[in-house]
C-alpha cells in the first residue's frame, strides 16, 4: 500500500511541477518598451542667461545629452519639446553612456505603475538656483505623451510621493 501511495505522489509531483513552472515564466514576460524616450532630466536657468540643457533616455537606453540654450528655443514649451527631442538625429558624440536594459524595462515598468493623481510635495529652496528635473513619459489614450514628475530640485524641491516615483528617483540618484 505505501509503495503505490508514494508512486501516486511522485506522479502528482512529476505532473504538477512542469505546470507550476510554466505558470511562473509567464509572469517573466519581457517588458516591451515602446516609445522613443522614456525619461527626460532637464536643467533650466534664466538667472545670468538662458540655460536649457539635460539628458534623456531612450528605448535603447542610451543617455543622450541636448543642449537648447539657444534663444529660439526660449519660448519652447515643455509640450513641445518633447516632439523636438524625439525628432533628433544623435551622434555617437551625443550619447554619455547606456542604461542597463533590464534596470530600463524595471523602471520603465514602475512609470506606468505610477498613481497620476499622487501628491506631489513643494519646498521653497533658493533663488536663482535653477531647477534639475527628472520626468516620466507615459503615453495614454490616443498617444497623447504625460510628463509624469518624478522628482524636482532646485529654487523649489518637488518631490512625487508615488512610491514607484521614488524608486525610479533612487534609481536616477535623485
Amino acid at each position: 500500500m505505501m509503495k503505490k501511495v508514494s508512486k501516486i505522489v511522485v506522479l502528482l509531483f512529476l505532473a504538477v511541477f512542469p505546470l507550476m513552472m510554466l505558470a511562473q515564466c509567464k509572469g517573466e514576460e519581457k517588458v516591451k518598451i515602446n516609445q522613443k524616450i522614456v525619461f527626460i532630466w532637464r536643467y533650466i536657468n534664466a538667472a545670468s542667461g538662458y540655460q536649457n540643457y539635460g539628458t534623456f533616455v531612450d528605448s535603447e537606453g542610451n543617455k543622450v545629452g541636448y543642449d537648447l540654450a539657444d534663444e529660439r528655443w526660449r519660448k519652447m514649451t515643455r509640450d513641445e519639446e518633447l516632439p523636438y527631442l524625439e525628432s533628433l538625429e544623435y551622434r555617437e558624440s551625443d550619447i554619455h553612456g547606456k542604461v542597463d536594459m533590464s534596470e530600463l524595462e524595471e523602471h520603465y515598468s514602475y512609470l506606468y505603475k505610477i498613481d497620476l493623481d499622487a501628491e506631489v510635495t513643494e519646498e521653497r529652496r533658493a533663488s536663482d538656483a535653477g531647477q534639475r528635473t527628472l520626468y516620466g513619459i507615459v503615453y495614454q489614450e490616443k498617444s497623447v505623451p504625460t510628463f509624469v514628475l518624478i522628482k524636482s530640485e532646485g529654487n523649489y524641491k518637488y518631490v512625487n510621493t508615488d512610491p514607484y516615483a521614488k524608486k525610479i528617483a533612487e534609481w536616477w540618484g535623485m
